[in-house]
């Protein structure tokens, strides 16, 4: 069996319960695909960046699962033409590696980014380029 993780993105306005009843779906259709539910997580409603369709927010829903290989496709076709799911991705997941402790590079609490503001103190007017401009097209 395969770790995948699922991110749905459900219709905040068909939903009653922030999607609890239909997390409990998805584990026991899951659980009829012979998989294990890892770990399933509400991630609360979001605004999009861009409409999809004409909703402008979404409830996120994220699962982590092990499925066997020939049960993704099953998975997936089960939640195509749900009227309450806007987007399901679905991901191979790897757990990240851990990550060697940061050594010091003798600039303290600093990071970098604040190191390079402080290069230009003063007045804004003594910062900028007031010599002659080329236009560019």
């Amino acid at each position: 069996m395969t770790k995948y993780e699922a991110v749905f993105i459900l219709d905040s306005r068909k939903l009653e319960d922030n999607g609890q009843t239909f997390a409990k779906s998805v584990q026991a259709h899951i659980k009829s695909l012979d998989g294990v539910v890892v770990k399933d997580e509400s991630l609360g409603r979001k605004q999009f960046a861009r409409p999809i369709g004409k909703h402008r927010a979404g409830v996120y829903w994220d699962f982590i699962m092990e499925i066997g290989t020939d049960k993704v496709l099953p998975f997936q076709d089960r939640y195509r033409l749900d009227e309450v799911v806007l987007r399901l991705q679905l991901f191979s997941y790897e757990t990240p590696p851990p990550q060697p402790p940061r050594k010091d590079d003798g600039m303290g609490d600093r990071s970098f980014d604040d190191h390079r503001e402080r290069r230009f103190d003063g007045p804004r007017e003594q910062r900028r380029f007031d010599g002659p401009r080329e236009q560019r097209y």
